[in-house]
């Protein structure tokens, strides 16, 4: 049975290396429930981690009448993360094992996998001092092939949203959590003017309290991104948004900051 948690079991083994920050439920339902719309609608969610954005993408179609087993795909990096899920979700909504990859996203390109409707998830978030190597080469080769030019001093998440939103069709949504830097890091502006030439609007809707305990944790923020490729977005302003109750009261103070004013 998968729990109503932000991961499907209690620790990954690998979680403090990968700088693994699991989603809390209610958040991953809200970006389902945005990000998923009909029954034909396809899911990924590149880096499932705990599995929460699964679990609620499985819940959410059911709610729309469809079966979820051939349409939630998800892909994972570790071993045990990735093996827990796969049998939970396997004993739950019947979801194929073929359906959730064990392998590094950047590793994968756009062929590799069927185009999706809808994007969700939590971005790996490793700062550059961890993020070298390889890794970080295919990383920021995978933003170069989207146009996307970043430096060195890029965090794992920056790739990681513009290599997701490569694998949406025409007309996708992507739903994602990033960090505060997205708002001020000197590195995130490429990623904010991708997203605005990409999507036909983007939403962005910062949290007014930490979304993850962990002191070493990024501070998140949600852009909501939709009807990829249709005409270039403007990034849309709301005065306050409630979501869920009086459990996440949203401002868009984060909007003053000069990566957004400069987009």
């Amino acid at each position: 049975m998968i729990k109503e948690a932000g991961s499907l079991f209690p620790e990954v083994s690998t979680a403090k290396s990968l700088e693994a920050f699991y989603t809390d439920s209610q958040v991953a339902d809200f970006l389902v429930w945005w990000a998923i719309r009909s029954t034909d609608d396809r899911v990924l969610d590149p880096s499932f981690g705990g599995g929460v954005f699964l679990s609620s993408a499985c819940k959410r179609l059911q709610q729309l009448g469809a079966n979820p087993a051939a349409r939630v795909l998800g892909i994972e990096v570790d071993a045990d993360a990735h093996a827990r899920v796969t049998e939970a979700l396997a004993d739950e909504y019947g979801i194929r094992a073929r359906n959730l990859l064990l392998a590094d996203f950047f590793s994968l390109n756009t062929e590799d996998l069927p185009g999706v409707e809808a994007v969700v998830g939590n971005p790996p978030f490793i700062r550059y001092q961890r993020f070298t190597c390889e890794t970080r080469k295919r990383a920021l080769a995978r933003a170069a092939e989207q146009g996307v030019r970043l430096p060195e001093l890029s965090s794992s998440w920056a790739p990681f949203v513009v290599h997701s939103a490569a694998m949406l069709r025409p007309g996708g949504r992507l739903a994602m959590v990033v960090p505060m830097e997205i708002a001020h890091a000197s590195y995130a502006r490429p990623v904010l003017q991708f997203l605005r030439r990409s999507f036909g609007k983007t939403t962005i809707l910062p949290f007014r309290r930490r979304l993850f305990s962990k002191a070493n944790a990024p501070t998140g923020i949600d852009p909501l991104c939709t009807r990829k490729n249709i005409r270039q977005s403007q990034f849309q302003k709301l005065t306050r948004c409630r979501v869920d109750k009086d459990e996440f009261e949203l401002s868009f103070e984060a909007l003053g900051h000069q990566n957004l004013r400069a987009c």
